[in-house]
This record gives structure tokens, sequence and C-alpha cells, in this order.
């Protein structure tokens, strides 16, 4: 006898995950390996987000959001918009990322804080050890950075800090106030850092303030 192929059970249809061709599949549908992965897939951890600043949308800006990690320096007056342009990356990227590994939102001088609590007996922490946490992290925004004291401590500090994480391999997006070049008078073995990143200017706009 022969086999009747004419059923819409029998038509091969594109998964629109994989791209695989399955029969039995609706239009627009899924195969069932992808809807198994998706049911199991490891996401990365989000750590350090500011509520204010969960589920921001930065469409306002008209700015595009990269697809896959990549680093950057977010550069713009204050309230421009580039905080809240990195947690929405941080937030693209989690979707993109099938990896059990951290991404994590740290203000500059929260980390310059836990360094120098590391000069106390009672410390638990060394200062390698700090640096060393944040280096293992995949994604690494480092928020507002030059709003910190100037000192040569905390410069040597944030050099450690985005040397180790680019001989790592990590993506790292540093926010600041400060231009490239008013960082480079200050301290040009970290702005050669931050040179090596995408540079985004976010301009002078204050966007908290409504006119």
């Amino acid at each position: 006898a022969s086999l009747n192929l004419t059923g819409s059970e029998h038509l091969f249809r594109q998964c629109v995950s994989c791209k695989g061709q399955y029969t039995g599949l609706r239009e627009g549908d899924t195969c069932t390996n992808c809807r198994d992965r998706g049911a199991f897939r490891v996401k990365p951890t989000m750590v350090g987000i500011p509520p204010s600043m969960r589920g921001v949308n930065v469409s306002r800006f008209g700015v595009d959001v990269p697809e896959r990690p990549r680093s950057m320096f977010l550069t713009g007056g204050t309230g421009s918009g580039k905080s809240s342009y990195a947690v929405s990356c941080m937030g693209v990227w989690a979707e993109w990322i099938a990896r059990s590994v951290e991404i994590r939102f740290e203000l500059a001088w929260d980390f310059l804080s836990a360094i120098k609590a590391t000069f106390s007996k009672d410390s638990r922490k060394t200062e390698s050890e700090i640096v060393e946490e944040l280096s293992r992290c995949y994604v690494l925004v480092l928020d507002d950075l030059g709003a910190e004291n100037k000192s040569d401590f905390n410069l040597s500090s944030l050099v450690a800090l985005l040397t180790k994480r680019e001989y790592s391999g990590n993506v790292t997006v540093v926010t600041s106030n400060l231009s490239l070049g008013e960082i480079h008078a200050i301290d040009p073995r970290l702005a050669s850092r931050l040179a090596a990143f995408e540079l985004m200017d976010f301009g002078a706009t204050d966007h908290r303030i409504k006119t």
C-alpha cells in the first residue's frame, strides 16, 4: 500500500529557533529539542542592579543596545542615560548568554571602598581577592568612574582591575561623566585601557530634569 503524505502532519516546516526542518510543526513553532533546551536553559546571574533601574527602557534616547556583549566606555553628562543604557545591555545580553556566569553592576566608589576596607585588621578579604572577584565575572558594569577621589592609590586600583579583566577576556562597560581626554589628563594608563573599548558619547542633556 502506498503511504499518503498529503496530510499537514507530514509537511516539513522550519523551526523558528534552530532553523531545522521537521514534520508535525505548526507555522511559527519551535521543535521539541529547542523547547527542551529552553526549559532547562542555563542563565547567567544578575548582580547589583539598583532597584530604581530594573526594567529601564532606553528607547527614549534613540540608541540601540548591541545584541552581543562588548566592552564599552560610556561618557556623558549627569542624567544623560549612561547607567540606564548599561543596565539595558545587561538585560539584553543575559538573554543571549546561555552559560552559568555572572553579570554584575558595581559602582566604582563601592569597589574602591571595598579595597580600602581590606586594610582593616578585621577584614576577611585581601585587596587581591577583591580584584579577583570582579575580574572573574563575565560582564562587569563599572558605574560612575571619576566620581571617586582621584588619588594615586584609587587610580592604580582601577587600572589593576581593568588590566586583569582585559587579560581574562571578559566584557567591561564603564560609565563616566569624564571624557576620555579628561581621564587621560588624570591618568594616561587608565585612559589607555578605556581607549580600547567602544566609545559612546551620550552628550550633556540631563534627562532627569523635565523642561
